[in-house]
């Protein structure tokens, strides 16, 4: 079963919509009820100023995104992939959509979008399911 992150919005102006909450993967009974209320699917195509983006990781995953500040500053290569090495080695488990996404949605704004498809890779197994439905249909067997 295909779960994804769902959004209540109010309205910015003619095209944009703010985002009041984020849903991450709501159970299909609980999505079925959002999608009749008018709430939008998250197809998850991101479009911003990188400040934004920073400004956001800073209010929900300040530690993360110093550790990665940190790496701005080294100017050798060589230095630069042992620090990154080191740090992602510390650096625990963060989910961007219940982290980030979910934790601050009056930074989000969505627009309504048509014809937009949409694939859940976030686990090896989609990956190798979406790899060998690609091969049956490059091969004429799908």
């Amino acid at each position: 079963m295909d779960r994804t992150g769902f959004s209540t919005c109010r309205q910015l102006n003619h095209l944009y919509l703010g985002v009041n909450r984020f849903w991450e993967k709501p159970s299909l009974s609980i999505a079925s009820r959002l999608m009749c209320r008018g709430c939008l699917w998250n197809s998850f195509v991101m479009v911003g100023a990188i400040g934004a983006f920073i400004n956001t990781l800073r209010h929900t995953l300040p530690n993360l995104l110093a550790g990665f500040e940190s790496i701005c500053t080294t100017k050798d290569p060589a230095i630069e992939e042992q620090v990154l090495r080191a740090l992602y080695l510390k650096v625990p488990a963060t989910n961007f959509s219940d982290d980030v996404l979910a934790a601050r949605p009056s930074d989000l704004a969505v627009i309504r979008a048509c014809g937009l498809g949409w694939s859940d890779l976030g686990e090896p197994e989609r990956v190798s399911s979406m790899l060998r439905l690609k091969s049956k249909a490059a091969s004429g067997e799908g």
